[in-house]
């Protein structure tokens, strides 16, 4: 039997965490927790490094205009933002669009726009 996914609603940063109002009352969702963000026609999807994941009402755009000063995120498509962090290896393929393989072993497509944006910011992430 699959576990629900707590609903989620207004984003908010607080000391390096995003609050967020659930089902359950208020989470906390340490930013550097987060693998990725997902695009849910107008949700997000937030998965988390414990294996979790969080459905949020408001749209991948809010998160990316909250995450804009985290180096971290970039968005990878228009349906996905990524915590680089936790990028194992981001690979080239022949259409010129790319694969990021994340740690957890999920592989995320980048888009061939993206995809000089995302080399870039890995190698400025694996220089610091």
């Amino acid at each position: 039997m699959k576990t629900p996914i707590p609903n989620v609603h207004f984003p908010m940063i607080e000391s390096g965490r995003i609050q967020l109002r659930g089902d359950k009352g208020k989470i906390k969702l340490p930013i550097k927790n987060i693998l990725f963000l997902e695009s849910e026609i107008n949700y997000t999807l937030i998965y988390t490094t414990d294996g979790k994941k969080y459905l949020s009402a408001y749209t991948l755009g809010i998160y990316e205009t909250l995450l804009n000063s985290k180096a971290e995120f970039i968005r990878t498509h228009r349906d996905t933002l990524v915590n680089m962090n936790y990028a194992e290896k981001v690979e080239m393929q022949s259409n010129r669009r790319g694969m990021i393989k994340m740690n957890s072993g999920r592989q995320i497509q980048v888009s061939r726009r993206k995809m000089p944006l995302v080399i870039e910011r890995n190698t400025q992430l694996m220089r610091a």
